[in-house]
Order: structure tokens, then sequence, then C-alpha cells
């Protein structure tokens, strides 16, 4: 890419085509989509980098206690200095080429890790897992921006879910459950990615940390030891509502809806959790616990969230992208709950029933006029799911449940068929 924007400059220099002109084919050849010898070229160099640099440190540990402390150092250093040296080479002769590019840059990732761990445990220094992560994750991050490099961002974000899987609080009560450098390391690779949308918006890297991000963002609130109690339950929602509406942006509405993992996981997601708010012993649970456990005043994640929600929709709103969804104002509903007192479990129960029967009607609505099968037979899961349940949760005859279970299938078929039928007719 380095070399089309010298020959681009050079061309338009020679006045063969004006500024403009070459300002839209550089844009062109930086959103055209990557062939598959180059995805398959880059892959392997990332596996191999991957795999050179494991066997180099199972080489060493072999004859690991034999060494001298010194000979031990010179080791734990080698790897790193000829990993810079060929990131540097990179850098200034094959910085057109990709593979060589990712290559160098999670060579340099693995040997900054062997690094730290090879010292540390050649002169005995204190600190545990999370700590050592966190300092790997941090020296690795200039190699992000410097190469760049999107295989070093995704797997620092993968590291980051063993760092935030490490950080557990002793109560429940207090706030702050994603620890601040954690969310500050965050920002920092959600900043790359979004740098990476603007320069090659169709890329296969792009495409991952479209599925990455989202996933991480909720991992790291899954595993940062807090427990299920009412407010976080508003947590869950809240986030799972931004994705959501970020996956209604129309740069991803524009996009197959698997290219869209906003959408998906924002959607599954929310269903998942008004199936488990459906139950009555979720209810029971949480007030069962004492109002003290929730604590607004230490939780900056919740507002974070809020204000994030809020501002995605608003946005929507202006730019008349605002197209209604029930899954958009899930979390609205149930932020009233934890002042709700003794009414919050009837409520609970109540609005996450009522809310599964709009989502699915809303879904066998919109297949129904758009006339796709999948949407249509998602809606219909989620009321067959939610009929099922309730069956269940009853005190009937086995006749009566295979009698529900015959409708509910037969439903499906006549569904499918219509909308086939009607679609048939509307093509001829």
């Amino acid at each position: 890419m380095a070399l089309l924007k010298e020959e681009i400059k050079e061309i338009v220099d020679k006045g063969i085509i004006d500024w403009e002109t070459g300002l839209k084919i550089k844009e062109h050849f930086e959103n055209k989509p990557e062939n598959d010898f180059n995805k398959i070229l880059v892959f392997f160099s990332i596996l191999g980098a991957l795999l050179v640099g494991l066997g180099i440190i199972l080489i060493f540990a072999h004859n690991w206690d034999s060494l001298s402390r010194t000979i031990k150092t010179g080791i734990a250093f080698l790897p790193l200095l000829t990993s810079q040296a060929l990131a540097a080479y990179t850098k200034l002769k094959k910085n057109h080429s990709k593979s060589w590019v990712e290559l160098s840059s999670v060579l340099l990732l693995l040997s900054i890790g062997a690094a730290i761990a090879l010292i540390g445990q050649i002169y005995q220094l204190p600190g545990d897992t999370r700590s050592f992560l966190l300092a790997w994750i941090v020296l690795g991050l200039p190699i992000v921006y410097l190469m760049p490099s999107s295989a070093v961002s995704i797997l620092l974000l993968l590291g980051l879910t063993s760092v935030g899987g490490e950080h557990r609080l002793h109560s429940a009560a207090v706030g702050n459950y994603v620890s601040i450098e954690v969310l500050g390391l965050y920002t920092i690779l959600v900043l790359y990615y979004l740098c990476l949308i603007k320069r090659a918006p169709r890329s296969l890297f792009t495409l991952w940390h479209h599925f990455i991000v989202p996933i991480v963002g909720l991992l790291l609130l899954l595993r940062s030891g807090f427990g299920f109690q009412q407010l976080n339950a508003i947590i869950y929602l809240l986030a799972l509502g931004l994705i959501f509406n970020i996956g209604s942006l129309a740069f991803f509405r524009s996009n197959r809806l698997r290219e869209n993992p906003y959408r998906i996981l924002g959607t599954l997601g929310t269903v998942i959790i008004l199936f488990v708010f459906s139950f009555h012993a979720i209810w029971e649970h949480w007030s069962s616990r004492s109002a003290t456990s929730i604590s607004f005043t230490n939780n900056y994640i919740l507002f974070l969230l809020l204000l994030g929600w809020i501002g995605t929709l608003i946005y929507l709103y202006r730019k008349r992208d605002f197209e209604f969804n029930p899954i958009q104002l899930t979390p609205l509903l149930f932020i009233p709950m934890p002042f709700s007192g003794s009414l919050a479990t009837a409520m609970g129960m109540g609005i996450s029933n009522v809310l599964l029967i709009v989502i699915g009607l809303y879904y066998f609505w919109k297949g129904q006029k758009t006339g796709r099968l999948t949407t249509l037979n998602f809606g219909m899961v989620i009321l067959a799911a939610l009929i099922v349940i309730r069956f269940f949760e009853m005190d009937l005859s086995f006749i009566s449940r295979g009698l529900c279970f015959v409708v509910i299938g037969l439903a499906f078929f006549a569904a499918n068929y219509l909308l086939i039928k009607n679609s048939k007719k509307s093509t001829q």
C-alpha cells in the first residue's frame, strides 16, 4: 500500500491525472477486499510465527537448569533483540507486505512475554499471573500502533479476558467491577479498532475485530468477579443494548447479518437474559438479598454503559436511522427494578414474559414483511420456547404437552409454507 501511494503521488505530480482522481484510486485500493491468497498467506505467517516462538522456548527449556545465570539472561534477551531487529527491517523495507508485518509483530510480542517470564524466573522476582499478563500487554501495545499489527491487537484483546478473570473482588456490594487498568487497556485497543475501520473497513482483520471486540467486552463484564444481582443484570442489558445500537448504525446495517456481530450478539444476548428473568427462582434469590448490596455510587461501569446506550439511541434518532426494535428499549424497562422493593419479582417476571412475546411477534412480523425465513423462524422460536417453558412449569399431562408440541410444529410448517408461497407469487 505504501508503494501504491508513492506511485499515485508520482503520477499526480507528472500531471497524468488530477489530485481528486488519484485520491479516488487510493481509496478504491484501500477498501478493496483482500484476495484469498493474501488471506491465506497472512494466516499462515501468523501461525508460523507462533510455532517458531514456541519452538525456540521449548529448545531452550530442555537444557535450562544446566546453564549459568549470565547465559540464561543472554538467552532471555536474544529472541527479543532478534525480533526487534526483524520488526525494524520489516518497518523499513517490507512495510507494504501484510504477511511480513504480522509475522514480525507476533514474533516480537511472543519474545516480550518470553523475556518477562524468563527474567522473572532467573532472578526470582515476585509477582503473580495477573501482573505478568498486564506487563506483557502494556509492553505489547506499542506494536499495535507502530507496526501497525492487527494480529497483535487480537492477541492482546484475548489476553485481556484472562486479566479480567484474575481480578476478583471480595464483596459483590462494591462497584468498580472492571479494574481501571483493564478498562484503560481495552479502550486503547478499541481506539486502534476504530482506526482500522477507517483505514481498511472491508479487510479480514477488521471483520475479526467486529466479532472479538464486543465479545471481549462482554467477557470482561462476566469474568470480573461480581454476582448476578439486580443492578448487575441491568449492566448486562445496557451492554447488550449498546452493542445492538452499534450494530444498527448505517455502517453495520448495510452489511449482511453474518458480518454484523453486534446485531447478533445484542439480539441473542438480550433474549437469553430475558428468558432467565422469566423464571421465578432468580427473582426469589434477589429478593432474599439485602438491599444494601446494591451500590450506584462506585459503579462507573453502569454509568458509562448508560451514557453509551442513551448516546447511541440519540445519534440514531438524529441521523434518522432509528428503526423501532423492542430490544433497543429493553434496558429502560428494567432500570426501575432495584427500586421496586417487594414488587420487583412480579414486575420483573411480567416484563420479561411480555417483552419476549413482543420480540417474538416483532421478528415474526418482520420476517413476513421482508420475506426472510430466518427472521420469521427466529420470532417463532422465541414464542415457541416461551410457550414450552411455561407449559413445563404447569402441572399438565403428557398428552397436553404432546398436543402443545404438535400445534407448535404445525404452526412452524404453516408459517414457512405461506411465506414461501407468497414470495413465489411476488416473483412471478
